[in-house]
């Protein structure tokens, strides 16, 4: 029987996800797609058992029955699902062809019924009462159809060992798809949405082609008067404005996430405030994992485990992109959330080799080296030559999210972009601190201090210091040193690209200079005298860390970035202590 590979990718993710003001926007916008997701596949296997058909969800490696043991419970969950998934599915082009567009519309239902269940909760509509807001639940069909974009493309597959010469033309068609998708007509008679800016804030007032803005703005205030409960004005121990503040007026796609608790049954998401644990400033890290190209187009293949082999059995393409597909899920819906976790972060998604996640200053670089270790455990992660950069962001809790979001994910894009000397790219994280001033620093590190010795992770050494500044080390010394190094940089046209050359390009002799100076003042930061073995050490892995770094102006955005994460670090323990 014919077979068809049927690629298949739910939108939109900027508006779903990067116009989050609130960090519980973010997750139910990430929760929305992955649900979206989850209810495309499940239709995708019921069909399959009406039509007699084979249905083999190839990434993610999910089974019609692990779908439904991992069904959503009342806990919050992280997003898990990607939103863009692969299927195998037995037939001809036409009957596949007909079961993704009858899945299109299936989504299109979902959405409009979550979209009309948001609008009901949060004006508490009574069944009676439903013709009233005929128009609002227009408005919000309307937006779904002009805002949902849901792509899809297949590919005939003769054999297992024709699969990634399948894969990439159908993956050529979707991206076909794609760039020439129409854009249907959504005339705008109101004031936009007031969080993503792209869409009619529900109103439901009849509304006059000649009707001023200040008139506008009278017919949305009617309307949004008329929410209830929590969205209006919190009770009990919790006072002040609603979930929904005077003032906001939202689209349906961004009331369908701001009502998504009552929607999932779902626990709230921590405030950036509640993440930071009591302190000023909070961290958010972005990983995507290194040439996953490669991976899936079978160039680079995971190592196979000797229980996994089967004897006389050689891997088909086929084979190789599921087992990559079980090793993503297994990282995603069980390594992932334990780290997390672990370090008391708060996720936000975990699709396959992506990562978003908040967590407490004090912990997050710990927690990124156990994200980027568990990538490369072939028992955790995906293999041992797998690698993963990463963006992490130190930002004020009362900084604009939606920026913080946008910077992390251009410092994971500068980690991707990491060179060494020797030539080898990638396998980076970029990290930077924003201070409520508007100061910045920005460094860019590789995970590794030697990619042939996989036990000395820099991160290590940044703790080292971090904990020594807490405990033993004068919080002037880095201050003094930055000072002191800054006049030794080269004087180039662009400073920030040059290493230190007192005595000439590439001469050791400056990274003995560098030692030198550093245990000198090392010596007079330390509280204690008489540590010369410890000024000794902690000037090792300063050393250390000025090797990895691209230029030396960025050693002294790192030593400042150590500065403050340890004097924050002290005074945490102190207001605990106290």
């Amino acid at each position: 029987m014919n077979r068809q590979l049927l690629v298949i990718s739910i939108g939109p993710v900027q508006s779903f996800i990067a116009a989050a003001r609130k960090t519980e926007d973010l997750w139910s916008g990430s929760h929305l797609l992955s649900h979206l997701a989850r209810k495309a596949i499940e239709f995708l296997f019921q069909k399959g058992e009406e039509q007699h058909r084979q249905v083999e969800m190839v990434y993610p490696a999910v089974t019609e029955d692990e779908l439904k043991k991992s069904a959503p419970v009342t806990e919050r969950d992280a997003a898990s699902l990607p939103n863009r998934f692969v299927a195998l599915i037995t037939g001809e082009a036409g009957e596949v062809a007909e079961l993704a567009r009858e899945t299109k519309e299936a989504v299109r239902k979902e959405l409009i019924d979550l979209c009309r269940g948001a609008i009901n909760h949060v004006f508490s509509i009574k069944p009676e009462d439903k013709p009233l807001y005929q128009q609002m639940y227009q408005q919000a069909e309307r937006q779904v159809d002009s805002s949902l974009e849901f792509f899809w493309a297949l590919e005939k597959l003769p054999d297992d060992r024709s699969f990634e010469e399948a894969r990439s033309k159908v993956e050529r068609r979707l991206a076909a798809v794609k760039n020439n998708r129409t854009y249907p007509p959504h005339g705008q008679n109101g004031l936009i949405c007031t969080i993503c800016g792209e869409r009619d804030a529900l109103c439901n007032e009849k509304l006059d082609d000649n009707d001023p803005i200040g008139k506008l703005r009278q017919k949305l205030e009617k309307t949004w008067k008329k929410r209830k409960g929590s969205f209006l004005k919190y009770e009990g121990e919790q006072e002040g404005e609603g979930r929904i503040q005077d003032g906001e007026y939202l689209c349906a796609l961004c009331l369908c996430k701001r009502a998504s608790r009552e929607l999932f049954g779902k626990k709230p998401f921590p405030s950036v405030l509640e993440i930071a644990q009591d302190e000023k400033y909070y961290a958010i890290l972005m990983m995507d994992g290194d040439d996953m190209g490669k991976w899936v187009s079978g160039e680079k293949r995971p190592d196979r485990n000797d229980e996994e082999d089967a004897p006389g059995h050689a891997m088909t393409q086929l084979d190789t992109y599921r087992e990559i597909s079980r090793r993503l899920s297994r990282f995603a819906k069980q390594t992932v959330p334990q780290i997390v976790q672990e370090y008391e972060g708060e996720l936000v998604y975990a699709g396959g080799d992506d990562v978003l996640a908040f967590a407490p200053v004090k912990n997050v670089l710990s927690l990124a080296r156990e994200l980027r270790k568990a990538f490369s455990d072939p028992k955790r992660g995906l293999d041992r030559k797998a690698t993963a950069s990463m963006g992490i962001i130190i930002a004020y809790c009362k900084d604009p999210l939606y920026r913080m979001l946008n910077r992390v994910r251009s410092l994971e894009k500068k980690a991707k972009s990491f060179r060494r000397e020797d030539g080898t790219s990638k396998d980076a994280f970029a990290l930077a601190y924003l201070a409520r001033s508007g100061e910045q620093r920005e460094v860019v590190l590789p995970w590794l201090v030697d990619p042939q010795n996989p036990g000395e992770w820099t991160v290590s050494h940044l703790n080292y210091l971090i904990d020594s500044i807490k405990s033993e080390v004068s919080s002037t010394f880095l201050f003094t040193f930055s000072q002191s190094f800054l006049p030794l940089l080269p004087r180039e046209a662009n400073q920030e690209e040059g290493k230190l050359a007192v005595f000439g390009k590439d001469d050791p002799r400056n990274e003995e200079l560098l030692e030198v100076e550093l245990k000198r003042l090392l010596r007079r930061a330390l509280k204690e005298s008489d540590q010369s073995a410890k000024a000794e050490s902690l000037a090792k892995s300063l050393v250390i860390l000025h090797r990895l770094v691209p230029a030396s102006f960025q050693f002294i955005q790192l030593m400042e970035i150590l500065r403050i994460l340890g004097v924050k670090k002290h005074e945490g323990a102190s207001a605990k202590a106290g």
